[in-house]
């Protein structure tokens, strides 16, 4: 998961593609992850809770991410479901929080991405 988080903020979509599982893959190109991506930049992650893999059900990662897009401060909180194909771990698929989207950050508020500073003198620069 932090990997594939890494690539999205160092633009790297090659990796990104080479991370989702088979079936996923096959219908996406490093170009078009670029074009969903481009006017994002992210800032911060957080894991909030995993799930061991089981025989029936795959790992799971809870987590939310921070990123600005057009100025606006957004978050992606998801529950991704991960496979091993071929001896490495592989994203399959994810389900969105429905409070993904533009979040308000308090000034005053210790900064998301655990600096210690206020968020304005942080991030919201």
């Amino acid at each position: 998961m932090r990997s594939r988080y890494s690539a999205y903020a160092s633009q790297n979509y090659d990796y990104i593609l080479k991370t989702y599982s088979a079936d996923q893959r096959a219908g996406l190109s490093a170009e078009a992850l670029e074009e969903a991506a481009a006017s994002s930049q992210w800032l911060a992650l957080r894991i909030e809770a995993t799930t061991s893999a089981s025989q029936n059900h795959p790992e799971q990662v809870q987590f939310c991410a921070y990123y600005r897009e057009q100025g606006q401060l957004c978050q992606l909180r998801e529950t991704s479901n991960f496979v091993v194909e071929h001896g490495e771990w592989r994203y399959r698929d994810g389900v969105i929080a429905p409070d993904s989207g533009p979040v308000k950050w308090p000034r005053n508020q210790s900064c998301f991405c655990g600096s210690g500073l206020k968020y304005k003198r942080c991030h919201a620069r």
